[in-house]
Parts: structure tokens; C-alpha cells; sequence
């Protein structure tokens, strides 16, 4: 029997650039839906709130401390 290991990490990409306005629930200046930007940062802060991490793919900080060469988010 194989068991699978599922590693989970989400990458924010475009939804939200950067760690505070994540965290300040704001949107961006060429967000087109205030609505359904902030769906879909609940829906991200339900799987961080599970766990999962979360990466900011623009955010500098972010960027810098994710992952390389093989190492594991934890």
C-alpha cells in the first residue's frame, strides 16, 4: 500500500500582492470587484487558518523567505 503525502501551500499571485493588504481586507487600485476580492481573501484565510502556508509572491519579504533548492515550508 502507498501512502501519499499531500503538501499544501498556497500562492497568492495576483489575488493579493502584498501581506498587509491581505491583512487589512483592502483592495488593490485596479481591483475590479470589492465583493469578490473579499471572497477570495476569506477563502485564503480559512486555509491559512488551517495551517496552510501562505506566500505572498509579491510581497519582498515573502519572496525572500520562501523555500529554495529542495528545503520544506513548515
Amino acid at each position: 500500500m502507498h501512502r501519499f503525502v499531500y503538501v499544501y501551500t498556497i500562492f497568492t499571485a495576483d489575488t493579493a500582492h502584498l501581506k498587509e493588504t491581505y491583512q487589512n481586507m483592502a483592495p488593490m487600485p485596479y481591483d475590479w470587484n470589492a465583493e469578490v476580492l473579499s471572497d477570495s481573501y476569506m477563502r485564503i484565510r480559512l486555509l491559512e487558518n488551517a495551517g496552510v502556508p501562505v506566500y505572498f509572491t509579491h510581497d519582498p519579504k515573502d519572496f525572500a523567505e520562501f523555500p529554495r533548492n529542495g528545503e520544506w515550508a513548515d
